[in-house]
């Protein structure tokens, strides 16, 4: 492919790319000024943004917030719930492992 074809190709995919795949809301940079940037991009996705991280004008990733459930781990939340049916025995020796002898008894001479 010659210089000329390949400047083209580019071109049309970051063209691609900007009209299909940006949002008001997002922010291009590319791989160099991220690195340098990480911590204020990092903000930027806390605060809302979305930022599309690009090599050679094309887009490579995208970091975006994680959803926040808004509710709090309680623990316990879950008692009563959960029932598990009388048929469940445990493999006597993984019992024995946790709840009897030494599991690595010193070897018989």
């Amino acid at each position: 492919m010659g210089k000329q074809q390949e400047q083209r190709t580019r071109a049309e995919a970051r063209a691609f790319a900007e009209e299909f795949i940006y949002t008001p809301f997002m922010v291009g940079v590319d791989i160099h000024e991220a690195q340098a940037r990480w911590d204020e991009l990092l903000e930027r996705v806390h605060q809302g943004e979305e930022v599309t991280i690009t090599k050679d004008g094309m887009p490579i990733a995208r970091l975006i917030g994680l959803e926040q459930t808004g509710q709090a781990r309680q623990p316990g939340r879950l008692a009563g719930r959960l029932h598990y049916g009388d048929d469940q025995d445990a493999d006597a020796e993984i019992e024995r492992l946790f709840l009897g002898s030494d599991p690595f008894p010193p070897e018989a001479s």
